[in-house]
């Protein structure tokens, strides 16, 4: 998929927090140019990694879809859902588990600290402007969490010119309501954006009726966004940027009595500011400082009142980029600071990292090369070093191939390291349990090697990618028995994972015609035990037929996923699945469009987590107001 140049150009040097400007022969070429890859604006072409890019018009066509379902719909990514939109969501990139994503919003760092996990369910789609999915390790750039890859999100930013407001009302099923408005304009100093929104649904039953309490478990969301970006001279910009959302949602539980009030109100935000300036012809510096915010209350009716939970991270940012006579250089230093707020009193509740990274990449003739380095010092458990090396080599003007290996890591969580001492006497649970942290506990290292194939003619493109990603010291909350009638329940670094597959994909245009697909197998086994781990299929697929009548354009899709287990030591096999879905667009004139969606065509009955629900036949429509 390709990115309008005119505004990856500015999405690309005004939203990204570590970038050089796009080069004017890539603008006059109409390149696509991305940046999570190498931290800086690179061909997508040129790339010796896996990554995706979703545009606008493709976030749009998703309608009524979650982020996480938008996201599945692409190759190496898998999610699982707790029920309706709101609700616990994991993504799992190239079998990865849920905490081996690390989710970028504008390069700020966002998640739960205590969890370990993001919280992709929060995060509106109408306040996106572009996703770029890198598939793969990526902890020599970004550091802890980055074992299944890295999701950066780039909200929605202006483009020089007068003001131009836009607008978006839709309806749809489960008593869905929809809205967004926003403003965005600029010169050649002077480049800004505004836009709020809000979406409330009624919804269905979290879980199903035999198992949980029967009644609709809606959700509502309020959120807003905003940037501003000024350039005093050529080549120096100031600039700051944020996303506030706000959600309630209504869920069921294992423990829930019926009838029951349970619900969750979470909020995230992220908040930066930047100075990127051009000190010489070949020498960019970018100083950037950001806080990101992921707050949580859960109300569990009249049996337990109330638990809360919030992280605050802090992230300051100094980096480099230098163009040699060889190549490009990369060099960074970054301070993390997490804070952490829960109802449990932790022994510890922050700590820091402090982390030198470096980098390079170049081209000779057919050939490429990339190299990243990085060091992570933190407060609570030893250093870790990471590393990365990717070579690739032009074949023909049509076909390239690159191989890479790469090591990665995942810190434990707060709640891995501190959570205090909890003792439930055997007088009350007939045995005594006892549930605690563990300070020992070390970080999960991934090392991965793949090779990938990549093929293009003109509107026509093509990939297979091999991936061989081995990860030990896996992380697991076990109960054992260090005393009779004494039970104890602790995480500790238990078992290894192999996670290996092979990922294809390819799209092509004919015409008014667009077609895509995509195609994954997908080992993700404990090695001790040969087990399936949790919520992870071993073959998904995708395929997209979109075509253009004029003002017309109308399209579909299919996704498929083979069985899985719902818990790990292959627990509850749920069946494999394929649903259907369509969408369309008419262009009432140059400025209005009516959008439609249905989810689910042929009502397809199926589970991502034991004894939850997911949405059945689902339709949406909207109008969109967006003057060009």
């Amino acid at each position: 998929m390709n990115i309008r140049l005119s505004a990856t150009a500015v999405a690309v040097a005004a939203a990204f927090p570590f970038v050089v400007p796009v080069p004017a022969s890539a603008a006059a070429e109409g390149e696509t140019v991305v940046v999570t890859a190498t931290r800086t604006p690179t061909p997508v072409n040129e790339l010796l990694s896996d990554l995706m890019v979703l545009e606008r018009d493709v976030i749009e066509q998703a309608g009524q879809s979650t982020l996480a379902e938008l996201l599945a719909s692409q190759a190496g990514v898998q999610f699982s859902q707790a029920g309706g939109p709101g609700t616990q969501t994991g993504i799992y990139l190239r079998g990865g588990a849920a905490g081996h994503t690390l989710i970028l919003i504008d390069g700020m760092r966002t998640g739960s600290a205590t969890l370990g996990e993001p919280s992709p369910q929060n995060i509106p789609l109408s306040q996106i402007e572009r996703i770029e999915i890198l598939r793969g390790p990526a902890s020599a750039l970004y550091g802890s969490d980055a074992i299944g890859g890295v999701i950066q999100i780039f909200t929605r930013r202006g483009e020089p010119g007068p003001v131009r407001p836009n607008a978006f009302v839709g309806v749809g099923s489960y008593g869905l309501r929809e809205t967004s408005v926003g403003l965005s304009g600029g010169d050649e100093r002077w480049i800004y954006s505004v836009s709020g929104g809000y979406a409330e649904s009624d919804g269905f039953s979290a879980r199903r009726k035999a198992v949980a309490d029967p009644d609709d478990d809606g959700h509502r969301n309020s959120n807003f966004a905003g940037s501003v970006a000024f350039r005093p001279a050529s080549g120096h910009e100031l600039g700051a940027s944020m996303l506030y959302s706000d959600t309630r949602t209504w869920y069921d539980n294992s423990f829930s009595p019926a009838p029951a009030d349970i619900h969750s109100n979470s909020e995230i935000a992220t908040l930066n500011v930047y100075s990127r300036n051009r000190l010489t012809t070949s020498w960019e510096s970018t100083l950037r400082h950001g806080r990101s915010v992921d707050k949580g209350t859960d109300h569990f009716s009249a049996f337990s009142p109330e638990s809360h939970f919030e992280t605050i991270q802090d992230q300051s940012v100094w980096q480099n980029d230098i163009r040699l006579p060889i190549g490009r250089l990369l060099l960074g230093y970054e301070h993390l600071k997490q804070q952490v707020d829960t109802d449990q009193v932790l022994e510890v509740d922050e700590r820091t990292t402090n982390s030198a990274l470096v980098g390079w990449q170049g081209s000779f003739g057919k050939h490429r090369l990339q190299a990243n380095a990085r060091h992570d010092d933190h407060s609570d458990f030893d250093d870790k070093a990471t590393g990365s090396i990717a070579y690739g080599y032009q074949l023909t003007e049509q076909l390239r191939v690159h191989a890479s290996y790469g090591t990665s890591f995942s810190a434990p969580t707060f709640n891995d390291l501190y959570w205090p001492e909890d003792v439930c006497p055997a007088a009350i649970c007939g045995e005594t349990f006892i549930t605690r942290g563990n300070p020992d506990i070390k970080p999960e290292e991934g090392r991965n090697r793949e090779f990938a194939v990549h093929w293009e003619v003109e509107s026509t493109t093509a990939s297979v990618t091999y991936f061989n990603n081995k990860v030990r010291n896996l992380i697991d909350w076990q109960s054992t028995q260090p005393a009779p009638g004494v039970n104890l329940l602790m995480p500790a670094n238990v078992s290894a994972a192999k996670l290996e597959g092979v990922s294809m994909s390819a799209t092509t245009e004919a015409g008014a015609w667009r077609a895509s697909a995509t195609l994954d197998f997908l080992r993700a086994r404990d090695e001790e035990t040969g087990d399936h781990l949790q919520r992870r299929a071993d073959r998904t697929a995708t395929f997209r037929l979109a075509r253009s009548f004029g003002a017309l354009s109308v399209g579909g899709e299919v996704l498929a996923s083979s069985y899985r287990y719902s818990k790990n030591a292959n627990v509850e096999r749920l069946s494999g699945y394929a649903i259907a879905n369509v969408f369309a667009r008419y262009a009432i004139d140059r400025d209005w469009s009516l959008e439609g969606r249905v989810n689910n065509v042929f009502d397809k009955d199926y589970e991502l987590i034991k004894d939850y629900n997911t949405p059945r036949a689902n339709a949406f429509v909207g109008v969109r107001y967006a003057p060009k």
